[in-house]
């Protein structure tokens, strides 16, 4: 008997799903876009922090406000996958669809650290046809280097 009833259940389903498959407003449907656009910006700025572990890239606008965070842990990338080159490639192209959607087409890069990931993000970036104007790094290397041991006389 509930199998019955299930089938019974189910054609109706069916029967009101083609009426609303003829019904205009179904076609007219359109669907929600995935960001909303909210900036009008010609030139936004690239914060690349690339660790050995990691990559961490933010997108602001010149004031420094945060329009889109990304990461290769917020890709789905866990543990030692974080550090290879897809993953970075992968936080890379995120930040470039946002950066089609909201019409950005020039960027500044400024990098922060050692890693791999920073290459990679670049290469991305310029495949994707966007403008580089400029490609700062912002390291604390010393330039010199530390004083060095005094030299044994013999």
């Amino acid at each position: 008997m509930p199998f019955l009833l299930n089938n019974f259940k189910f054609s109706r389903f069916r029967s009101f799903a083609t009426k609303l498959e003829k019904t205009k407003g179904f076609f007219n449907y359109q669907p929600l876009t995935k960001f909303k656009q909210k900036y009008s910006l010609d030139v936004a700025y690239v914060y690349i922090i690339s660790s050995y572990n990691n990559t961490l890239i933010s997108l602001t606008d010149f004031l420094g406000n945060v329009l889109k965070n990304e990461s290769c842990g917020s890709c789905n990338y866990k543990g030692r996958f974080k550090r290879k080159f897809i993953a970075s490639k992968q936080a890379a192209e995120n930040i470039v669809s946002f950066c089609k959607f909201q019409r950005i087409k020039r960027l500044v890069i400024i990098l922060h650290g050692y890693g791999k990931g920073s290459e990679m993000v670049i290469r991305t970036i310029r495949e994707k046809e966007l403008k580089i104007l400029d490609i700062k790094i912002k390291d604390k290397k010393p330039y010199n280097g530390c004083r060095q041991k005094k030299k044994r006389r013999i």
